[in-house]
Order: C-alpha cells, then sequence, then structure tokens
C-alpha cells in the first residue's frame, strides 16, 4: 500500500506510457516520441548489460518492451485497487 502522493505519482507515470504507446493511432508524427522510447530504453539497457556482463539480444528486447506495455495494461491497475496482503 502506498500513500496518496507515490500512488499519484506512479499513476502520471503509466498515463504517460499508455499515452507514448496509443497516441500514434490517432496521432502519427507522436510516433517519433515513442521511437526514441525505444532507443532510449535500448540503449540505457544495453549500456547495464555491457557493465554486468550480459547479452541482450533485439529479440529480448522487443519481449521486454512488450511485456513493459502488457504491465501497464494489466497489472499497473490493479494496484489502484484495494490494497495488497502480503500473506
Amino acid at each position: 500500500y502506498y500513500a496518496a502522493g507515490p500512488r499519484t505519482g506512479y499513476l502520471f507515470y503509466h498515463l504517460s506510457n499508455y499515452l507514448l504507446w496509443f497516441l500514434p493511432l490517432f496521432f502519427l508524427p507522436s510516433l517519433i516520441f515513442l521511437v526514441l522510447k525505444w532507443l532510449v530504453d535500448y540503449f540505457t539497457l544495453r549500456r547495464s548489460a555491457i557493465l554486468f556482463r550480459e547479452n541482450l539480444s533485439l529479440r529480448n528486447y522487443l519481449f521486454f518492451e512488450f511485456g513493459y506495455l502488457l504491465h501497464h495494461l494489466l497489472i499497473a491497475p490493479l494496484g489502484f485497487l484495494g490494497r495488497i496482503r502480503w500473506r
């Protein structure tokens, strides 16, 4: 359970990701922002992979990105429904 402030921050974070993914469906020029997000994410993960001596294939990266989208669509909204019980 998070207080109202952090929950509001997470709400805006997830909404911004929704916006990046779905705005190009309605306003094609906004696709550039989604591509920029993918590039920043990829190069950040690639740099981390090198630092930790791990492999980062394009296939794994794409799997990560679409998994992240599913997380934002399905799992993240559940954080706003009730409290989490840890037992």
